[in-house]
């Protein structure tokens, strides 16, 4: 996790602002996903709680094609904001505050 990253979550998170984890990862990671997401900082910083969207793959070289080579976990991570985000209505606005990631991908989503 990048540095700050916790630190701004947290805040907030206790401004109401719930996050929402969302990765392309594989399934059959999904226990190792959530330690990683649980699992405190060089400084004794954790994430704050939220919901963790993943995959629907149970492979992991099946996920890591989608990643690599088709290029399509973009195309997840957007469709699930994009149904997520049907869930609060038809609004103009989005539900989301900001979308943090490290691949090109997350900023398209």
């Amino acid at each position: 996790v990048h540095p700050g990253i916790s630190r701004l979550l947290w805040a907030l998170h206790r401004e109401g602002v719930a996050p929402l984890y969302l990765t392309a990862r594989p399934l059959t990671i999904l226990h190792a996903t959530r330690r990683f997401l649980a699992h405190e900082g060089p400084n004794g910083e954790t994430l704050p709680p939220g919901p963790l969207f993943t995959t629907k793959y149970t492979r992991t070289l099946q996920a890591l094609y989608n990643e690599v080579v088709a290029r399509t976990s973009g195309d997840f991570k957007e469709r699930v904001l994009r149904e997520t985000a049907a869930l609060f209505g038809s609004e103009p606005r989005t539900p989301f505050a900001l979308g943090l990631g490290n691949h090109r991908s997350d900023a398209a989503a």
